[in-house]
């Protein structure tokens, strides 16, 4: 016992009722404690579990956003091919297109000289027939004018 040598027994009694005082107040100092760390896991299991939601929608949220990443890529190679694609049917239209051009400017200078020399002999033939068309002179016999 605390109460020491003490045969007194209001002392005693003294004593005791101070321990249990003490006794009271510490397990109710305890108790008080263990309801807070009660109260505080139960809000710390709470956030827990939301915390674990979240990570599970963070989770679906990244790998649907990895699934779009891959598609995006899929899709941006795609449009590289296309674009290569469409670069080289662009260059051959280019290229057909420049030949034709060339062609036409030949084919149009081509018509300028047949057109000139069509000029040339509608001119030469006008001129033989205005020369046919004369009376014969007494010089020139009649049958060198038909040649």
């Amino acid at each position: 016992m605390t109460a020491g040598s003490s045969t007194d027994p209001k002392a005693v009694e003294k004593t005791l009722s101070k321990i249990s005082k003490q006794d009271t107040t510490l397990v109710q100092s305890v108790e008080k404690e263990i309801a807070s760390l009660e109260k505080r896991l139960s809000k710390l299991t709470k956030t827990g579990i939301k915390q674990d939601k979240n990570v599970t929608k963070a989770t679906a949220y990244e790998s649907k956003m990895a699934k779009k990443a891959s598609q995006a890529t899929i899709n941006h190679e795609k449009a590289a091919v296309s674009l290569r694609d469409a670069n080289e049917q662009a260059q051959i239209t280019k290229n057909e297109r420049d030949s034709t051009s060339a062609l036409l400017d030949r084919k149009r200078k081509e018509l300028e000289g047949l057109s000139a020399t069509r000029q040339k002999h509608e001119e030469e033939a006008a001129a033989k027939r205005a020369e046919l068309s004369r009376p014969p002179t007494a010089t020139t016999p009649p049958t060198a004018a038909a040649a």
